[in-house]
């Protein structure tokens, strides 16, 4: 019922742990993506060793909006699962995630749920997500606010693209906060997670893709 997509760069100690946080707390069927960086090979060798589906793209270090999309158009199977849920590795997925942001769909009839990180002070209080659960009926309709068909907008490197995403589905009338629905999310800047290179990439970035969010935002505002 779901696909978990989870781009991931150079973190190869993770690929197992969040594979089987999934699997301990997800209850629909459910199928995880991992999109790595070609030329990552440790962290490809450590994705294929967890048996779930592998995907391997070109291009630069940190493209987490491009790997979305990739993934997000991928013929894993002939009957596709209905639902995308927009992830990465330094997750912990807690008991009944899934079932609680289904059942926020259910109540609301919106094909964009967000999901409770449990660190980010603006998602606690129910007015943004880092992380969402999204129908394919919506990427495929709707999509970005100038593209359907994309998940993401592709001019982010990292930051920001949560924004834009979240605020369009909001703009739209489609989007829906589960705060039952549990997904935590470690970072150095909550102090729950080691910084690495891969944050430090993100963080060079930052300022770019700040003013790529300024200019767009008038978009959906």
């Amino acid at each position: 019922m779901i696909d978990i997509l989870l781009p991931v760069l150079s973190r190869p100690q993770n690929a197992q742990k969040v594979v089987d946080s999934i699997h301990h707390a997800t209850e629909l069927p459910h199928t995880i993506l991992f999109i790595c960086s070609r030329g990552d090979e440790a962290q490809i060798d450590a994705c294929v060793g967890t048996a779930a589906v592998v995907l391997i793209i070109d291009g630069g270090d940190f493209e987490y909006p491009r790997k979305i999309n990739h993934a997000a158009t991928y013929p894993v199977r002939a009957d596709p699962h209905p639902w995308l849920f927009l992830g990465a590795d330094d997750l912990d997925f807690k008991p009944g995630w899934d079932t609680a942001a289904i059942a926020e769909h259910e109540r609301t009839g919106k094909l964009v749920i967000g999901t409770n990180d449990l660190s980010n002070p603006t998602v606690i209080r129910g007015l943004h997500a880092t992380h969402s659960l999204v129908h394919r009926r919506y990427v495929t309709e709707q999509g970005t606010i100038d593209e359907p068909g994309l998940v993401l907008y592709p001019g982010y490197h990292h930051n920001f693209c949560d924004n834009e995403f979240v605020g369009t589905a909001q703009h739209r009338g489609e989007w829906s906060f589960a705060a039952a629905s549990h997904v935590q999310h470690h970072h150095p800047i909550w102090g729950t997670a080691k910084d690495d290179r891969t944050y430090e990439l993100g963080r060079r970035t930052y300022h770019a893709d700040s003013r790529t969010w300024r200019k767009r935002r008038r978009l959906w505002r």
